[in-house]
């Protein structure tokens, strides 16, 4: 079940899914569900439930919506793979989001990142999907700033461009990021994106954990 709340903490949506556990039994399983939301700060909590044992869990996250953006370039949520494999797909519906396509991956090499790494990671691969105005050219340049989120100090990392793959709205970036030893805490993923011929620019970030091996 997903829940909605605003500022307010009213429900702003509720939505049900359910499904066969044991096709997902072992697997990491990417959920998507698209919600339209006017601007403002928002709260999404996740609840799963065994309806047959009656065993649940929750969790929840906190989402931003701005207003719309200029046109322009655009950078999507990163997502952070590790190599792992044994993932999958499930729709919560609600939107024509390609979200397979905007992060698609070897589901037998990697596993998206859920919450936390172990501070001997030396590799990660991130995906974000970016787009530019129709119809224009574009020549987008990433770069990558990993922030130490107790302290505010940046962590020197390695950054490099893989490749790019396109869907249906857009372009994909693959970069290939070489980690530092990190200490256990909170870090933030900056990803900047410049557009070279149009003279635009845009970010997007996530979090992620480094706990204590």
């Amino acid at each position: 079940m997903v829940l909605v709340f605003d500022a307010k903490n009213d429900i702003r949506e509720l939505r049900r899914l359910e499904t066969d556990p044991r096709h997902y039994q072992g697997r990491t399983v990417i959920f998507s569900s698209v919600v339209p939301l006017e601007p403002g700060e928002y709260t999404c909590r996740l609840v799963i439930r065994d309806l047959t044992s009656g065993s649940s869990a929750v969790s929840s996250i906190r989402a931003s919506v701005p207003r719309p953006a200029k046109p322009g370039l655009k950078l999507g949520t990163p997502l952070i793979l590790k190599e792992g494999g044994g993932c999958a797909y499930l729709d919560g519906g609600g939107g024509s989001q390609p979200w397979p396509e905007m992060y698609h991956f070897d589901q037998k090499v990697y596993v998206p990142v859920v919450e936390t790494i172990s501070g001997q990671t030396k590799h990660l691969r991130v995906l974000v999907p970016f787009s530019q105005a129709e119809g224009s050219e574009q020549d987008v340049a990433m770069s990558v700033r990993l922030v130490e989120a107790a302290t505010g100090q940046s962590v020197p990392v390695a950054a490099s461009l893989a490749g790019t793959t396109r869907y249906s709205r857009g372009e994909t970036a693959i970069l290939e990021i070489s980690l530092p030893q990190l200490k256990p805490g909170d870090y933030f993923l900056y990803v900047n994106g410049v557009d070279r011929i149009a003279q635009t620019q845009a970010y997007n970030q996530t979090v992620f954990s480094v706990h204590g091996d």
